[in-house]
């Protein structure tokens, strides 16, 4: 069996990963489109996808939703924790169906760090307590989503560096009161990889193409939902290192950095004494390509860098 790194090394390969990330058409035949822009054939191009589908190089095709749509806030926790205990104590959050990244960090006293959503900051903090009361944890930070900034995790598999489309996201979240469309969101966040994916959703919903192309679009204006594309798994394609960076400066003045996947305002809840407010994610192929881009873009800034020593995320499907 070929290892991921042989299938990324394949003639065409990383040229289709690119195109379904970054350009993926909504049309009739998109695996037709795309196989004219990378020049092979239909099938090889549906028969290639099928396939890293199932090596979970792809995780899906579809529409990634905003939860924040649902009503969802998110929060950022920090635990300082016994390097013996992190495999249980990992195990025990990520029973949690809202927890949707859990890594081991190094380069500060908080060493595990997880991300939660719920419908209120009472609830996230009821959940968080119960984990650190039954653990017997004292020292952990509870950092809820102000604003997002940006939220585009895509890789640029010719540099080795993650690198955003979508790169600012809007400041207010439409709400979708029509229940059609509603039901039209959630019919898009999967589509199968056949040569006229779409068909069934344009029936069911009473669709022309060109009528779904624009509602996409107007969805991904109203911050609904953050892109349509191919949603890969960073360490099946080599990008095993990423960096948490923790500032004290506005956001804003990160958004021209196209390689951060996530610019985040977070505020402190609890009334503990914290001074970061700006949260910057960045990933790569190996910490000399982060080290590199640090040096030559972030010198004048204070940060904190919280490189990942472990990637314990759930494997559950995130909207």
């Amino acid at each position: 069996m070929k290892h991921t790194h042989d299938i990324l090394n394949e003639p065409y390969v990383k040229d289709l990963l690119m195109e379904l990330q970054y350009n993926f058409p909504i049309v009739d035949k998109p695996f037709e489109e795309i196989s004219r822009r990378i020049s092979k054939s239909v099938q090889w191009v549906i028969d290639k996808v099928n396939e890293l589908l199932k090596k979970n190089v792809i995780k899906r095709i579809g529409a990634v939703i905003n939860y924040a749509v649902e009503n969802y806030i998110a929060a950022l926790i920090g635990l300082e924790v016994p390097n013996n205990q992190i495999l249980n104590i990992v195990q025990d959050i990520n029973k949690d169906v809202n927890v949707t990244h859990n890594y081991v960090r190094h380069g500060f006293k908080y060493n595990l760090w997880y991300v939660t959503k719920g419908r209120s900051v009472d609830e996230i903090e009821a959940r968080v307590k119960e984990i650190v009361n039954r653990w017997n944890i004292s020292n952990y930070v509870i950092l809820v989503t102000k604003r997002v900034y940006r939220l585009d995790v895509k890789f640029n598999l010719y540099n080795g560096i993650s690198q955003c489309k979508r790169c600012i996201f809007p400041e207010k979240i439409a709400k979708i009161d029509n229940e059609n469309d509603r039901k039209l969101i959630n019919d898009l966040r999967f589509i199968k990889v056949i040569d006229e994916p779409f068909r069934e959703i344009l029936i069911k919903h009473n669709l022309t193409i060109n009528t779904l192309r624009e509602k996409i679009e107007r969805f991904i204006s109203y911050g609904v939902i953050r892109d349509f594309y191919a949603v890969l798994n960073p360490e099946m394609i080599g990008f095993k290192v990423n960096y948490m960076i923790m500032v004290n400066r506005e956001c804003t003045d990160f958004i021209q950095f196209r390689e951060f996947t996530h610019i985040i305002e977070r505020e402190l809840i609890g009334g503990k004494s914290w001074r970061y407010n700006c949260f910057l994610v960045i990933h790569a192929v190996n910490e000399e390509l982060i080290k590199k881009f640090i040096e030559e873009n972030l010198k004048a800034v204070n940060f904190v860098l919280l490189p990942s020593i472990k990637n314990y995320s759930p494997s559950r499907e995130r909207m």
